[in-house]
């Protein structure tokens, strides 16, 4: 194990693999595999994760999650990233329906209970 430390470690001073720590300390990620564990996350949260959840679920610091995550936004111009949460059109589009289907059944809404209902 002290001989793959030593490897890793000469392999990121010559700039030749780039690794994110673990908060645990005993994994690496690199910055594509953050990436692709986000995106993962959004769909399996459903399209709405908090860039703060991702951390424990995701073991990195909250300064790499926020890092890959500008990555992700200039990627995908699919998602936004609104008070803290990583939020994919789709899931916009879903709660837009929601609305619209209850506005059609009850005939008025009011603000307050749209935004306690989708916890906006």
């Amino acid at each position: 194990e002290p001989n793959i430390i030593e490897v890793v470690a000469k392999l990121q001073a010559a700039q030749k693999v780039e690794l994110i720590y673990t908060l645990n300390g005993k994994e690496y990620v690199t910055p594509k595999q953050l990436l692709s564990e986000i995106e993962d996350e959004v769909l399996s949260h459903g399209g709405r994760v908090s860039l703060t959840d991702l951390q424990p679920i995701l073991n990195v610091d909250l300064t790499h999650i926020e890092r890959a995550t500008e990555r992700l936004l200039a990627k995908d111009p699919e998602l936004r990233l609104l008070n803290g949460e990583l939020i994919a059109a789709w899931y916009l589009d879903g709660i837009a329906e929601q609305i619209h289907g209850s506005l059609q059944q009850a005939g008025k809404l009011t603000v307050s209970d749209l935004a306690v209902e989708h916890q906006l």
